[in-house]
């Protein structure tokens, strides 16, 4: 549980990953924020390296990972149900954060 509103709780959550690479977090409408990660596998380096000229068509290989959170009111607060996938940056940052508002809501009561 997050205290506070919906769109205080999806916003905290957005500035938790803002820092991260490759990683946009973005309002889905309605009370879902939509965290996506693009990137480059590293074995597409060593394809083009191993390969090349003609391994360099490796780099156009890339590869996504979407985080969805939906954000719902309770009496209590705010519930985010997360489900999807991310890297492990993402995850970590996403944790972390809703981890602080947690600890934060029981430094308040």
């Amino acid at each position: 549980m997050v205290p506070g509103d919906v769109d205080d709780a999806l916003i905290q959550l957005a500035a938790g990953v803002a820092g991260i690479r490759n990683a946009t977090a973005q309002r889905d409408g309605g009370p879902r924020l939509v965290i996506s990660e693009i990137w480059r596998p590293r074995w597409t380096y060593l394809v083009a390296i191993v390969f090349f000229p003609i391994g360099l068509l490796a780099l156009l290989v890339k590869s996504e990972a979407v985080l969805r959170a939906d954000a719902t009111v309770n009496p209590e607060g705010t519930r985010i149900h997360l489900h999807g996938r991310g890297h492990e940056f993402v995850c970590d940052a996403v944790l972390a954060t809703l981890r602080d508002v947690a600890i934060s809501r029981v430094v308040r009561e």
